[in-house]
């Protein structure tokens, strides 16, 4: 959009609000004014960097009107556009390419690497681009939330994350985010039940993990009065209220009377401080699951998927001399048999359950039977929206070697990633 400056007396474009002026990326001091940006930031010793709407960095070097959707000619709409000349340039991953190689640079004086994130929610084919490959590297992960809505079924999941796995090149590594600033916590936009479940899946794929803050203890949106909305132009800010560390005034996140935003009310009973001293709260679980991630099988094992039935999605990690670690999530409404006879993954007979979410009907701990069984007889069943992590008893090499791949319901990955990414499990 143009917009007309007095001082200037000359107009300039933006694509999102008024206060945020597009630059010129075409322009080279632009572009080099911006890495000395980055370096300030580098030599200040951070770890990298997440890039917001990457897609809107360079417009048409004409600057030429975007086409209209059909129908929609004249609406005031951005989404009335088709965004082709506002979007996704060539040029834009010359740009990320220059970063790259900057970070890079860095890396190589000081011993430390740095990492470079991005947001952005385009077709696989533009994600790979902005990811780069061995020859050409671009940026080292995507950032785009993944919710568990009430609608995505086993085989959504497991085509979301071959796609992610696919547009995955060597230059980075794959990415798995839950909530955002935008989007909101996956509690409020799949339903409470299905958060944990959903920190199942997520955190035991290979890869880099982010979660928005806030869903490691379930905090929820907060609907805002219309005098509290005018301090996010965004009108996003439902998902953006403090921090809840305890029960104290303003939830301990300020001492002063009124914060920039209003504390949930929910703040006395969904706090870090209470869930902390609950074994299986949210809080402690997610950390379990944490934990998890730092065991060889997770860092260096392969995956394998699988969906048993329409509702029932089923991951497992495994590595030679490990052992396995296996995921079980019923994302439909009804309860679903425990049968991994259309695996054809080799488990031990009995596993562990590591992590159960509270509506699971088990209990971590528990000890589970694994059932191959054809009509699924005697097999153990699993509550609605509800998953669990299962752990071997034993870590005896034995019962996990030799594990085959199902040709049309499993899909394996053999991730190698240096190991500076591994830091940010």
């Amino acid at each position: 959009m143009w917009k007309w400056n007095d001082k200037r007396n000359q107009f300039y474009l933006h694509q999102f609000l008024p206060e945020q002026p597009d630059l010129n990326y075409r322009n080279r001091a632009v572009r080099e004014a911006m890495k000395d940006v980055i370096r300030f930031w580098l030599d200040l010793g951070v770890d990298g960097f997440r890039v917001d709407a990457i897609g809107h960095l360079i417009e048409d070097a004409m600057l030429r009107d975007n086409p209209w959707k059909p129908g929609m000619f004249g609406v005031d709409s951005y989404h009335a556009q088709i965004h082709k000349y506002s979007k996704n340039q060539e040029e834009t991953y010359e740009v990320s390419h220059e970063w790259r190689l900057l970070l890079d640079e860095y890396g190589a004086s000081t011993k430390k690497s740095r990492v470079m994130g991005f947001e952005s929610f385009d077709p696989p084919e533009n994600i790979q681009k902005h990811m780069g490959n061995e020859t050409y590297k671009n940026l080292h992960f995507h950032l785009a939330p993944f919710i568990l809505d009430r609608n995505l079924n086993s085989s959504g999941i497991l085509n979301w994350i071959q796609t992610q796995l696919r547009v995955s090149s060597l230059s980075g590594a794959p990415s798995w985010s839950v909530g955002n600033h935008d989007w909101g916590r996956v509690g409020d936009k799949g339903g409470p039940e299905i958060s944990l479940p959903t920190f199942m899946i997520i955190f035991l794929l290979p890869g880099v993990v982010t979660s928005y803050y806030g869903e490691e203890i379930s905090m929820t949106e907060l609907p805002l009065r219309p005098d509290q909305k005018d301090k996010d132009p965004h009108d996003a800010n439902m998902y953006r209220t403090p921090m809840q560390w305890d029960d104290s005034p303003n939830s301990g996140f300020t001492k002063k009377r009124i914060p920039w935003l209003p504390v949930n009310p929910n703040y006395w009973s969904i706090n870090v401080k209470r869930q902390a001293g609950e074994k299986d709260s949210q809080l402690n679980n997610f950390k379990r699951l944490m934990k998890l991630r730092k065991t060889p099988t997770v860092k260096n094992g392969k995956l394998a998927m699988c969906t048993p039935t329409p509702w029932l999605f089923v991951l497992q990690r495994y590595l030679d001399g490990e052992a396995p670690i296996v995921v079980v999530v019923n994302l439909g409404t009804e309860m679903e048999v425990i049968s991994l006879n259309d695996c054809s993954f080799s488990l031990p007979r009995e596993m562990e359950i590591h992590t159960a979410s509270p509506n699971s009907g088990f209990k971590t701990g528990d000890k589970l039977v694994v059932c191959n069984a054809n009509d699924g007889t005697h097999c153990p069943e699993l509550r609605p929206r509800s998953g669990l992590v299962l752990t071997s008893i034993s870590s005896s090499a034995s019962s996990i070697a030799g594990i085959p791949v199902h040709p049309l319901l499993t899909a394996a990955l053999s991730l190698a990633v240096s190991s500076f990414l591994w830091k940010y499990y």
